[in-house]
């Protein structure tokens, strides 16, 4: 099926009222833009229609750029009235952009040419843009009149979406009076016609302002309230700039509140939705806001990067205002951040910014007033201006205040900060550096900061560089060797300017982080030992469970066989089915070895002679099938009993010799050696994987020696962790089942190289009292007693 140009127009057009109604109004006026080209005769119509989507999305830009286009061919064409109505949509988007004094200019157009072709709404409409731009630029009264007029216009138009708009406007300008009853009650009148009228565009702002106004009463529910049911409505009319703005407004309400979880996570949300718009500004005030919420909870390091990150979007912006109130909060933060010399550096920033503010907000709001001024003839900007220089002028007064206070800080800072010119040569100093060099501070002026702190006092390689050309040098870890003790401090370096204006020399400032960085490094290893000992303790319950149960299939798989066995004359199967039988004796060989590495399973245990049990150990090896042959051995006689079970002591051993098998140690290189050792404090924190460590005392011990070969980092890792590389089906469970059967007999496993060329991996068990009726023991002892005479058998088991 093929359609026709005009068809195929009306179902694009269908497609961008579509994105309209899903609030995409940025694709919506994209599409608008190319029918436009698609089709002259409704170029205007189009035009228009996408320069209103621009605006809801608050691309100002575009929008005015867009509604231009359309105002010139309305001229060209005669029609004043669609001339005064673009005219109307380029000063609206101007107001978008702040820039007040071209939005009134133009909209003053627009209201001129209403007048002139005598259009009572057009009249309305651009009436009320201007009284929006006078309270913006905080000509109230002024403000008043022309909303007034509005209001009567519309009322008498019959109009009741434009006289609540109006109403709406009303509130806000009382609102910013400071008079909130009389907010409250143009609000609601607002509302009242909005519900009716189901106004999906209006009801939102008029909810949103309601809800500023609650808010600066002190009613933060009946606020919360309010902004909700906007946020709501307004998510499902569009306008995501809008949908940022109410969003940054609850942020600051629960940040009031002291909820500043909820805060954080609603400030988040609106700074996402300004990133997709891509307003700098809108942007640089969600950080701002993202920045005070985090300083008002306590996280200042949090704070400052988002204020820092505040300042680089406002770089293109003209909002000067707003800089420097981040500047200012930001020197607060870093203060609290205990960071006072750049606390300092960024006041005096402030205070500098204060002045070129001072300076530049004057000519600014002056150009905005006077075309203000020069349509309506009125001078009540120039005192809302000279009330903005006061406040000004206050900060000012209050900033070099700070200078004193900062200063005052400073020198009772417990840090190093040290001013030292183009040469090297001390300054100025505070006095926590003199006290670290045990001088006085007057004696250190003038000499060279390199010879008195070392490379602390001189520069980093490669700092000169950035130094030289202001550019600081943050964060740098560096040594201070003093009367033979080695400090840690944090280090910035940032350049400082003379009078003249030139780069005067360096501020040093570092921080003493010894104990800080020992306390680091001893908790990242405690926090990795107990990981990977909750790691094991998880992977132990597993291989038990499993164990267990393949453990009670093997019972029968076995029992089965033997019956079969027993049944069978045929040679040929009764060789598959003792096939069949040793397959399974391995299997249950493999469960034994699960179950002794989630220190399970059923131990045997009694007091042995640890060095006679090796010995025999030694000499079964030699009538190994698997041709291990000899293994060396050193034992020491008359060692304390320990008390354990000599199967699982030999399964054990297996695995030990067989991890260094592995790694190329030939059996006559190894030796099994046993001994006694007093275990304290630090012989403990020897043990591997553990997290909790066992008492201190008496032990005996045998190690696996290997002559000649040690284990690598990556394999020590992997001793008792089989898993950790993710190769699950090339793991070996030998050194974890050796560690789950010392575990399980109360004793702990270390390993460590010698001071020669060899490697011992050593298990240690308590030495056996028999005054003490605990043990490793996992069942009663009267199960393993011998009985005589006749009796009957129970078997009790979990499966059917």
């Amino acid at each position: 099926m093929s359609y026709g140009a005009n068809e195929a127009g009306s179902l694009t057009e269908k497609r961008a009222d579509r994105l309209l109604e899903e609030g995409r109004f940025k694709a919506a006026g994209e599409v608008f833009l190319e029918l436009a080209e698609r089709i002259p005769r409704e170029r205007r119509k189009l035009l228009h229609r996408g320069a209103v989507a621009f605006w809801k999305a608050g691309i100002y830009e575009r929008a005015a750029a867009t509604f231009r286009t359309v105002a010139v061919d309305c001229r060209k064409a005669g029609d004043r009235l669609g001339e005064s109505k673009e005219l109307l949509g380029v000063g609206a988007s101007y107001h978008g952009l702040g820039r007040l004094g071209d939005a009134y200019r133009t909209i003053h157009q627009s209201l001129e040419i209403a007048e002139e072709i005598e259009d009572p709404k057009a009249v309305a409409d651009a009436t009320n843009w201007l009284g929006i731009i006078c309270k913006d630029q905080g000509e109230y009264s002024l403000a008043l009149e022309h909303h007034m007029r509005s209001l009567r216009l519309s009322r008498e138009l019959s109009n009741p979406i434009d006289e609540a708009n109006t109403l709406n406007s009303l509130g806000l300008v009382s609102h910013h009076k400071g008079d909130h009853p009389k907010a409250l009650e143009f609000f609601r009148s607002a509302l009242e016609i909005q519900r009716l009228q189901d106004s999906s565009w209006g009801l939102p702002d008029t909810l949103s302002n309601m809800g500023m106004t609650m808010k600066e009463l002190g009613d933060y529910p009946e606020a919360l309230s309010l902004y909700r049911e906007a946020l709501e409505l307004r998510r499902k009319s569009g306008g995501r700039a809008r949908i940022g703005n109410i969003l940054n407004n609850i942020g600051n309400l629960h940040s009031a509140t002291g909820d500043y979880s909820q805060s954080l996570d609603t400030h988040k949300q609106s700074l996402a939705v300004r990133l997709a718009l891509g307003n700098n500004g809108d942007i640089a005030r969600s950080l701002f806001s993202l920045g005070e919420t985090w300083a008002a909870a306590g996280r200042p390091d949090r704070a400052v990067l988002c204020l820092e990150s505040s300042l680089r979007y406002l770089s293109d912006t003209d909002m000067a205002d707003m800089e420097l109130d981040t500047v200012v909060s930001l020197s607060s933060a870093v203060l609290a951040a205990g960071d006072a010399g750049r606390a300092y550096e960024i006041a005096i920033q402030a205070l500098e910014l204060s002045r070129e503010l001072y300076d530049g907000q004057v000519e600014k709001r002056l150009s905005e007033s006077r075309a203000i001024l020069e349509t309506e003839h009125r001078a009540r900007e120039a005192r809302a201006l000279q009330n903005k220089n006061a406040k000004l002028q206050e900060l000012s007064d209050m900033l070099s205040a700070q200078k004193g206070q900062l200063q005052l800080i400073l020198d009772y800072v417990p840090a190093v900060i040290l001013f030292k010119d183009m040469n090297g040569r001390v300054v100025r100093l505070n006095r926590f550096t003199a006290r670290l060099l045990g001088r006085n501070p007057k004696e250190l002026v003038g000499a060279s900061s390199e010879k008195l702190l070392g490379p602390l006092g001189g520069d980093p390689p490669g700092a000169a560089a950035a130094l030289a050309v202001g550019e600081p040098v943050l964060n740098v870890e560096e040594k201070l060797l003093i009367e033979d003790r080695e400090l840690i401090f944090r280090a910035h370096r940032v350049p400082f300017r003379g009078p003249d204006g030139s780069f005067a020399g360096t501020v040093l400032f570092a921080i003493d982080i010894t104990e800080e960085t020992a306390a680091e490094a001893r908790k990242a290893e405690l926090r990795d030992v107990m990981e990977r000992g909750r790691r094991l303790e998880s992977m132990g319950y597993l291989a038990g469970t499993l164990a267990h149960d393949f453990n009670n299939l093997l019972v029968s798989i076995m029992g089965n066989i033997e019956l079969a066995t027993g049944k069978t004359g045929d040679p040929a199967l009764g060789h598959n089915l003792a096939t069949a039988s040793e397959s399974a004796r391995q299997a249950a060989a493999l469960c034994s070895q699960l179950l002794a590495f989630s220190g399970g399973g059923c131990f045997a245990a009694h007091p042995v002679d640890l060095s006679r049990e090796i010995a025999f150990f030694a000499d079964s090896l030699r009538l190994d099938p698997h041709g291990r042959g000899h293994v060396r051995t050193r034992l020491e006689e008359g060692l304390p009993e320990v008390k354990l079970d000599p199967s699982q002591l030999h399964l054990s051993l297996d695995g030990i010799i067989a991890l260094w098998e592995g790694c190329g140690t030939s059996p006559d290189a190894l030796e099994l050696r046993t001994g006694m050792v007093s275990a304290d404090t630090a012989y403990l924190s020897r043990c591997l994987h553990s997290s909790e460590y066992p008492p201190e005392g008496e032990y005996v011990y045998v190690e696996a020696y290997a002559y000649g070969n040690r284990l690598a980092d990556r394999s020590l890792q992997l001793l008792l962790d089989p898993f950790l590389d993710g190769d699950v089906l090339d793991a070996d469970l030998g050194i974890p089942a050796a560690h789950g059967v010392v575990r399980a007999h109360g004793g702990f496993l270390t390993y460590g190289p010698d001071s020669g060329e060899g490697g011992a991996i050593r298990l240690h068990f308590p030495i056996f009292n028999e005054a003490d009726p605990t043990g490793p023991d996992r069942e009663s002892q009267a199960v393993h007693k011998e009985r005589s005479g006749a009796g009957m058998v129970m078997i009790v088991d979990d499966e059917p």
